[in-house]
């Protein structure tokens, strides 16, 4: 091991700058107008700087800040390089940008995006820039500042003396732009100030593309000389390298991480791949051997092999990269199809839907977070990270939530305040659950009375013994431990506090009935009693009037419905309706208990509460048992619902109770409930294609995932439905059964709107499981609804160059990643993931959803628009909006015909269409076909296509008032 590196340091007049030591050297410094003189050689110095040279200062002039024609944003205005009037290139005073644009990554643009991340820093020279929130809602680069006085900056901090930060003529990625590397005034190399790639191209692997590549696994790190680099999802949509960040002083990066000693990690002119891209072992600022920065390889070869190659993959062609599945593009370079949620199979070049992995082991699958099932036999999935996944512990790297909590194997973590990084707590001596230790036991003895709420977990047992009373006061308690006992002589009281509005009782009041066709009577209505696991009664009165006697009438309220159903959902009760004199009851509390094994020999109560007047009583609560080895149940569980008001209010229907064991049971006791009994099913499903059941996805995706574990040893497998039905229990005569635990679905096995996924379990001797748990995944086909306030008719003709365009989305916009969209003359063009993009900023989502195209030559465009959800996927279909610019050019036709190339017989049925579905027709028996007076005057692209042979296009002008003829002779 090596511990630590020497540098030598020189302090120049003017420039500061440190490097090995090399031999003394002198210089003497002139500097006209200012420009500090350069110093002694100072040796075999590679950073031009160091030893013992010294150089002269010039005078007190000035020097340049910035590059000719180098561009920045101050906040939403535009700032160029340009020569100023003492003789030194800075920058001019920031310009407004065009109406509808804003300033984004040194340009003027319709819609910014992030082109850094809050709290990064960059040298900008020998100025440092940070990264900031903008007033146009994006994070960008602030205008450079200088340093104090004797400081430079070098890795994107003020230093007293700069080292190189990257080797001259490499380039970075950052966030869609390019950064090459080269000679700064301070005399170290540095990255120099990020520039846009040419139009319609992004930078992904250190070059400008007109698409983008994976070329790391999110939350990945590695070394670029000194600083340590990150793998994050950039705004192009593809994972790359982030710009490195440098380490604390005193410390360098070693192995993908700063330390302030190090060993070598490679062998002296070891090569690598990283992505498309190249490593190699170099020795490093610290003295060791590392990889250093990645770097892309000549056009048009990628790294394979650990070396620089031409691509051999063939068009279309699949193969399996570790747990990617890629796809051989046109470019025949291989590029992501789809990240595999458990594994991608060599053998079927196909993800499958099984794998085995070490129980408990956590990894990254691209930016979500998965553990390992207790049977090792699938990847479940527990989060999706917002910025990136850190590959060395499976968690959520980057920005988080300021309070939020989670465990880091065993130990707790919480986020800090600024929401910028996770603060470590002390390791847990028991285990780690949600952020928090688990208590080691709870033990309430001899006639003791306690309260307990909210979500209390237990490494050990918890006993409720002797006469002893567990109250809970908010009415809703989750107890997770390793045994549970309630003895004989014991109670746990789950105080009224529910109001579930799924059944809740109808409310009363001023209500009127007729005494059969004799009188109307008037009076109050009462309210009816809540429902859960039976439906609440009605709340009814009887009414008098008089017509030739005492007339009579009665009039009712609807009873709250019961919504429990056989599942393994924990519920509380609904309150009753009210009414104008008298107070409602709230439906009974809920009571959870998760545990190895459970006994419950005492009494449980989790009653509706009565109401009075005319009100409705409340619905008795939820109970539910889940014991992954052994119920032994002889006690009592009422979850009663409440009494109505004495003034005709409607009782409250009893509540549920649910049984759910594993292993074994015996159950003898009574229940006051609607009861559920049987095997536990999975109780942890989750899907890492579409993870969120709260979010809806497009209906492009590749396939549907779902995985989970066993939920006890001796669980023999599992029947298992997708369908559209929200309640529903599978078993042998109406699903389908697998051993595994976990499944692989087809885009064409789900229908829009919301689908469910049921499953239960079969348990041992072929005894079958009566509850099912639930998974939702809703599915969206609807593409935005586009509008344009320039353009408002798609059938008219605007003199106006400049389309405007806005639309809204089918679903909420957190449904929503990017926008993709594509302006051309053709009607049917489908933007995908290398058109154009907006990215969402749910900040300021409206931005987001609006574009102006300036500057458009007249004729017949489209405007194209594609919605991108969460997980990547586009929608099957596309938005177009016809604009039509210019003044009416009038109209003309186009005609021909279409013979086979090789007899010279005319085809029929032949499909001819112009400009991609602005004009679409079908050849006759004569092969003819014809567009008669209904074609504007402009050019057009005339394709033609017919089964058994290869489809034809020409281009034909198209004048007013003439016939334009184009005749094909397809090829077999």
């Amino acid at each position: 091991m090596k511990f630590g590196w020497t540098l030598v340091c020189a302090t120049l007049i003017g420039v500061v700058g440190c490097g090995p030591q090399g031999g003394d050297g002198s210089g003497a410094g002139s500097g006209e107008g200012g420009d500090a003189g350069s110093g002694g050689d100072g040796g075999n110095n590679p950073a031009g700087t160091g030893g013992m040279g010294q150089g002269g200062g010039g005078g007190g002039g000035c020097a340049d800040q910035c590059s000719e024609g180098q561009t920045q944003c101050s906040n939403t205005q535009l700032q160029t390089c340009a020569l100023q009037a003492n003789g030194c290139y800075d920058w001019a005073t920031p310009q407004s940008c065009p109406t509808f644009q804003t300033c984004s990554g040194g340009q003027c643009v319709s819609s910014c995006t992030d082109q850094c991340a809050a709290g990064e820093t960059q040298c900008s020279g020998a100025n440092v820039q940070s990264c900031a929130l903008q007033a146009n809602g994006c994070y960008d680069w602030n205008p450079a500042q200088g340093c104090p006085t004797f400081q430079t900056c070098s890795g994107g901090q003020c230093v007293l003396a700069c080292t190189d930060t990257c080797t001259n003529g490499a380039t970075q990625c950052a966030n869609g732009q390019i950064q090459t590397c080269g000679l700064q005034a301070n005399g170290c190399y540095d990255w120099n100030a990020a520039q846009n790639c040419p139009t319609f191209q992004t930078c992904n692997g250190g070059q400008c593309v007109s698409s983008c590549t994976d070329q790391c696994m999110g939350g990945a790190t590695q070394c670029s000389g000194p600083q340590v680099q990150t793998c994050g999802l950039q705004a192009n949509g593809c994972y790359d390298w982030n710009p490195g960040a440098s380490c604390p002083a005193g410390q360098a990066c070693e192995a993908g991480a700063c330390a302030s000693q190090c060993e070598d990690t490679c062998t002296q002119g070891q090569t690598q791949c990283s992505g498309t891209q190249v490593q190699s072992c170099v020795l490093q600022a610290t003295g060791c051997y590392d990889w250093g920065a990645a770097t892309a390889c000549p056009s048009p070869q990628i790294c394979q092999g650990n070396a620089c190659a031409s691509s051999t993959c063939v068009q279309n062609e699949l193969r399996c990269n570790g747990n990617l599945l890629e796809v051989c593009n046109g470019s025949n370079q291989w590029q992501t199809q789809q990240v595999c949620a458990q594994a991608c199979d060599p053998a079927m070049q196909a993800c499958t839907g099984t794998t085995t992995c070490v129980a408990g082991s956590r990894r990254c699958n691209g930016l979500q977070t998965q553990v390992c099932n207790s049977t090792g036999t699938a990847w479940l999935t527990v989060e999706t990270c917002a910025i990136a996944c850190d590959g060395s512990n499976g968690l959520c790297a980057g920005a988080c939530e300021s309070g939020e909590k989670r465990c880091n194997g065993n130990t707790p973590e919480t986020c800090n305040a600024t929401g910028t990084a996770w603060t470590q707590g002390q390791t847990c001596g028991t285990y780690c659950f949600n952020g928090d230790c688990a208590q080691p036991s709870l033990v309430i003895d001899a006639n003791a009375n306690a309260t307990l709420d909210g979500e209390q977990v237990f490494a050990g047992d918890v006993t409720i013994i002797n006469s002893s009373v567990l109250t809970v006061p908010s009415g809703k308690l989750v107890i997770r431990a390793k045994n549970f006992v309630l003895d004989a002589s014991s109670q746990i009281v789950v105080t009224p506090t529910g109001n579930d509005p799924r059944g809740k009782g109808a409310n009363g009041g001023a209500s009127s009935c007729n005494a059969q066709g004799y009188c109307t009577a008037s009076g109050t209505k009462p309210g009816s009693g809540g429902g859960y696991g039976v439906a609440g009664s009605s709340g009814s009165a009887t009414f008098s009037c008089y017509y030739s006697g005492t007339r009579y009438c009665s009039v009712s309220s609807a009873g709250g419905p019961a919504y429990a159903i056989a599942d393994q959902e924990p519920a509380m009760g609904s309150s009753g309706g009210t009414c104008s004199s008298g107070t409602a009851g709230l439906g009974g509390g809920m009571l959870v208990i998760y545990a190895e094994n459970i006994t419950i020999a005492g009494q449980i109560t989790a009653n509706g509460q009565s109401a009075s007047g005319c009100a409705g009583g409340g619905s008795g609560g939820g109970v539910v048992l889940r014991a992954t080895n052994d119920l032994k149940f002889s006690g009592s569980i009422s979850t009663a619902g409440g009494n109505g008001g004495a003034s005709g209010g409607g009782n409250g229907g009893n509540g549920a109770v649910k049984l759910l064991y594993g292993n074994s049971k015996t159950i003898t006791g009574s229940v006051v409930a609607a009861k559920f009994e049987s095997y536990m099913a999975p109780f942890d499903v989750s899907s890492s294609t579409h993870p969120n059941s709260k979010l809806w996805y497009n209906d492009g995706f590749p396939s549907f995932e779902l995985a989970w574990s066993k939920p006890f040893t001796a669980s023999a497998g599992y029947y298992y439905k997708l369908n559209t039905t929200y309640g529903f229990v599978p078993n042998s005569s109406n699903a389908s059964y697998k051993p595994e635990e976990s499944v692989l679905y087809t885009p064409t096995d789900l229908g829009v709107g919301t689908n469910y996924f049921h499953i239960s379990t079969l348990g041992p001797f072929a005894n079958f499981g009566t509850v099912e748990e639930r998974f939702v995944v809703n599915i969206n086909a609807a593409t935005p609804s586009v509008s344009s306030s320039s353009h408002a008719n798609q059938s008219t003709w605007y003199t106006n160059n400049s389309p405007y365009f806005s639309w809204t989305l089918p679903k909420a916009d957190e449904n929503t990643k990017n926008f993709y969209w594509e302006f051309d003359p053709y009607a049917t063009t489908m933007p995908d993931h290398d058109s154009n993009t907006i990215p969402m900023d749910l900040t300021s989502p409206q931005n987001s959803k609006q574009i102006l195209l300036p500057g458009k030559t007249n004729g017949i465009w489209f405007f194209h628009l594609i919605a991108e959800d969460t997980m990547g996927n586009l929608t099957k279909n596309a938005t177009h909006y016809r604009v039509q610019i210019g003044t009416d050019p009038g109209k003309g036709s186009v005609s021909g015909t279409v013979t086979d190339g090789m007899t010279g017989q005319f085809i029929s049925g032949a499909s001819v269409t112009l400009n991609r579905g602005m004009h679409d027709g079908t050849t006759n028996a004569s092969g003819g076909f014809a567009f008669a007076n209904t074609v504007f005057a402009q050019q057009y692209e005339v394709r033609v296509s017919r089964a058994g042979y290869q489809d034809a296009v020409k281009t034909v002008t198209v004048t007013t008032g003439q016939t334009a003829t184009v005749n094909f002779a397809l090829q077999p």
